[in-house]
């Protein structure tokens, strides 16, 4: 028999724990998470000066926080038996003690912030906020209301400090190296061969990684030569974000970017969650290019007008100097400038007409350090006028 009994009891139970447990769960998804409560001291004095905490204590004085209505009452040393616990939001605050007058009510922070209200009527009947952000774990309080019964005159009322506006997100983007660092000056060292951007996102904290954010544009003269999105991918430092290495090199190496002289390098970032919230960063990658210096070879053409532009190909040409001469080897001209382009009239160094016929010409380029130079093999030209 006894066995027959538990065999029908622990059935029943099993079932009153499974209702139990859904009950809590249907309560956490209707109601969610227990409300943050905020610690409200409140006591009551009939004390003049409000700058006095030690004054005599108002017992009986009834204080309600009217949301719900609740009323508390303050004891012989002038406080309420418990500290109350509110949710954070605003509330009407009544003080009240028959036969008396409320002189004036004010709220403290632990931080020794304050406003004060003097009531308009016999009962003090204002309107306070109670906010979340002055939560203060360390302190015994988070909000110390005083009631008191007296005032003077002289009493100014003073407004409650707003509460503090919330931190801008900061957000940055510079060019770096594999580790994150930015690079300093207004340049980028093509020798590194790579180069990555760094984003700074504190709107994106903890979201692992932001596909396509930045635009990483290579200008060339003024006009864009190439465009590139690029994702980043979160840090050990939340917030922080790195791109994988854009390739940098010369023109048919295959990287990513083929560098030429002059070039401009920007990474543009946009929040993807606010396109108003844009930062950029932009290098020159000519001026560090005196490490990758090469002269690939000379192109000349002739115009209608019987004009020869002689073009240097390359990167790291800050100067091009070119020498003709007739098929006898005589020099009959010479030029130079701080390009890598120069313009040849077709007259000879002394101002003469050249005859037609087919001449000879030397092209030397140069670069930033005195060993960057280099002299390009002999090459024919034809002069037809």
């Amino acid at each position: 028999m006894k066995n027959d009994r538990w065999g029908v009891v622990l059935p029943v139970i099993k079932v009153l724990g499974l209702v139990s447990i859904s009950a809590l769960v249907f309560s956490l998804i209707v109601f969610g998470a227990p409300v943050q409560k905020l610690r409200i001291e409140i006591f009551a004095t009939i004390s003049f000066d409000p700058g006095d905490s030690s004054g005599d204590p108002a017992q009986g004085v009834q204080v309600c926080l009217t949301v719900d209505d609740d009323c508390f009452t303050t004891a012989e040393n002038g406080h309420v038996q418990t500290k109350v616990e509110v949710s954070p939001g605003a509330y009407h605050v009544k003080a009240y003690k028959a036969g008396t007058v409320v002189g004036f009510i004010q709220l403290k922070r632990p931080d020794g912030s304050l406003c004060r209200f003097k009531p308009t009527t016999s009962v003090g009947d204002i309107s306070l906020t109670f906010d979340a952000s002055n939560s203060d774990p360390d302190s015994d309080y988070d909000y110390l209301l005083e009631v008191r019964m007296a005032s003077k005159s002289s009493d100014q009322e003073i407004p409650c400090p707003e509460p503090p506006p919330p931190p801008v997100p900061t957000t940055t983007v510079k060019f770096s190296d594999a580790s994150g660092k930015p690079l300093t000056g207004p340049t980028i060292d093509l020798a590194a061969s790579k180069v990555y951007v760094s984003v700074m996102d504190d709107n994106h904290k903890g979201s692992g990684n932001i596909d396509n954010a930045v635009t990483v544009t290579l200008t060339r003269n003024g006009s864009v030569v190439k465009t590139t999105k690029v994702s980043v991918t979160e840090t050990a430092t939340k917030g922080t974000f790195l791109s994988d290495a854009i390739t940098l090199g010369l023109a048919d190496s295959g990287a990513m970017f083929e560098i030429a002289a002059s070039d401009i390098l920007k990474a543009e970032y946009v929040d993807p969650d606010d396109s108003s919230r844009i930062n950029s960063d932009t290098k020159k990658v000519w001026a560090l290019l005196a490490s990758a210096f090469d002269c690939a070879g000379v192109q000349a053409n002739i115009n209608s007008g019987g004009k020869t532009t002689f073009k240097v190909l390359g990167i790291g040409i800050v100067n091009t100097q070119v020498m003709v001469y007739d098929i006898t080897g005589k020099q009959v001209w010479r030029g130079s400038k701080a390009s890598d382009t120069l313009e040849w009239n077709g007259m000879s160094a002394n101002g003469a007409r050249l005859a037609n016929g087919v001449y000879l010409y030397v092209a030397i380029c140069k670069g930033e350090k005195q060993s960057d130079i280099k002299t390009l093999g002999v090459k024919k030209l034809g002069i037809l006028k």
